[in-house]
């Protein structure tokens, strides 16, 4: 579940990011064994047992000289222990697969608009053949396998309990994969030179002089259902400009950026396309290569 977590930091992200996807095919089981090889190498590590996946253990030293990353003494794992356990997941996904996509919205699970569903169906025909189907999550049954299954909802906060349930009904549904994403937006006002004339009959109703400047962003992340693996981030983002009258720039600005997140959206829907056959010939190369 922390491999979504990606999703809380969508803005952030996305200033720097823009419109692209970032591809991760690499092996836990690898990164492990490197590290422990490093550690070896370096003749810090004192107990690498800590860094095995199970129960939680006595206090354990994970490096030599450092009992600040250890276990507590009630046998909770330390953060080095955490970050370890989390590296252990392996790419699983095999195409065609069954790949859902939910809509993170206020911390509740969504989907589509009506604006924006068309780009979402268009990825559902691109999808068909080699890389699958595209089937929407659906909330209701989410919640209540969750309930059947009788997750925990109180020892979460709202996005990690959302994000949980969204991944138990993928898994009801029996889904490989799940897109899982979010967008915000936001417009600001400035006033234009002919802005004096709000300060007339004609000018105030009539005439615009406030340019109106909307923005989006949206992230998704690529999450297997079955294990958590992240398989990619993905981002893309909307604009809108537009003039207004002096009264009317409060709904000027509402409707900028509805514009802005509906673009930002259907950019993303074309972005996660792209993602997904740059995964599947990424998986399929590094496949091949293992196996000849």
């Amino acid at each position: 579940m922390n491999a979504i977590r990606i999703i809380a930091v969508s803005t952030a992200v996305l200033v720097v990011a823009a419109c692209g996807h970032d591809i991760q095919t690499t092996s836990g089981k690898s990164y492990v064994e490197r590290f422990k090889q490093d550690a070896q190498s370096a003749g810090t590590a004192k107990n690498l047992l800590a860094l095995e996946p199970g129960p939680a253990r006595p206090a354990t030293p994970v490096l030599a000289g450092d009992t600040a990353k250890t276990s507590d003494t009630s046998g909770q794992p330390s953060l080095d222990e955490l970050v370890l356990r989390a590296a252990q997941v392996e790419p699983l996904i095999r195409f065609p697969a069954r790949i859902g996509v939910v809509k993170i919205e206020r911390g509740e699970m969504g989907g589509p608009g009506s604006e924006t569903a068309d780009a979402w169906r268009q990825l559902a025909e691109s999808m068909k053949g080699s890389i699958g189907e595209l089937v929407p999550i659906n909330p209701l049954l989410a919640r209540a396998t969750a309930s059947a299954v009788k997750f925990p909802a109180k020892n979460f906060s709202q996005l990690d309990n959302t994000l949980a349930l969204a991944r138990i009904g993928a898994g009801r549904q029996h889904l490989d994969a799940m897109i899982v994403y979010q967008v915000v937006g936001g417009a600001d006002s400035s006033e234009t030179l002919a802005s004096i004339l709000d300060y007339t009959i004609v000018g105030s109703f009539l005439i615009p002089t406030h340019a109106i400047e909307a923005e989006a962003f949206a992230v998704a992340a690529i999450i297997d259902v079955r294990n958590g693996y992240h398989y990619a981030t993905v981002t893309a983002t909307g604009q809108d400009n537009d003039l207004a009258v002096n009264w009317s720039t409060g709904s000027a600005r509402r409707e900028a950026t509805r514009s802005a997140v509906r673009d930002a959206e259907i950019n993303l829907a074309k972005q996660v396309d792209k993602a997904l056959s740059d995964l599947k010939a990424q998986l399929n190369r590094e496949r091949d290569g293992r196996e000849s």
